[in-house]
């Protein structure tokens, strides 16, 4: 894979929804979401005391760290709570606001908030390849990116132990390679 593709690096909730909206926004392309766990979603299935709360009625730049407030401003009015709270709903899932403003699902199930991110990503054709931990991301001069990983069972079986990508998302905070990486690349 080259140009066409996208690699989604790290496949908990930021990952599978950076892997949905990528697959919504271009259908044409191969988005590949690669995570080291042995199961998905164990974060997302404990957060909020297994009831996942999804997100705040009010969320805005300083709510985050890591980037410049504009950035994140950016980023907060292109996908806001209103457009959260439909995304589920048109998964499925009806969220409710507490007193203290967090959002839960009305089931106060995090399986729900998962499955319908799974579901969500399964019919935008997201490929998910778990466990397969990355390695290394290298750029490949103007074929793209290399993604590096341990071969899993699902890699050998599909003879994939690395793939070159035209994008690649950092949606992982845990597996450390993309800090390095990011450590690496020059800024532009």
């Amino acid at each position: 894979m080259k140009k066409d593709a996208v690699a989604v690096i790290g496949a908990g909730a930021a990952g599978l929804m950076a892997a949905i909206m990528a697959a919504r926004a271009a259908p044409q392309v191969h988005v590949v979401a690669f995570d080291g766990a042995a199961r998905l979603g164990a974060k997302i299935l404990i957060a909020g005391g297994g009831r996942c709360n999804v997100t705040h009625h009010v969320v805005s730049e300083r709510d985050f760290h890591g980037s410049t407030p504009a950035a994140i401003r950016r980023v907060l009015r292109t996908f806001d709570v209103a457009a959260t709270r439909a995304f589920f709903e048109a998964e499925g899932v009806a969220l409710t606001q507490e007193p203290t403003g967090k959002l839960f699902p009305v089931s106060n199930r995090a399986r729900d908030v998962l499955d319908a991110l799974l579901r969500a990503a399964a019919r935008a054709g997201v490929e998910l390849r778990f466990p397969s931990r990355v390695t290394g991301i290298r750029e490949d001069g103007d074929q793209g990116f290399v993604v590096d990983r341990t071969e899993s069972a699902m890699d050998a079986a599909a003879g994939h132990p690395c793939q070159r990508f035209g994008a690649v998302i950092l949606a992982s905070r845990s597996a450390g390679v993309g800090a390095d990486w990011i450590a690496r690349t020059p800024a532009s």
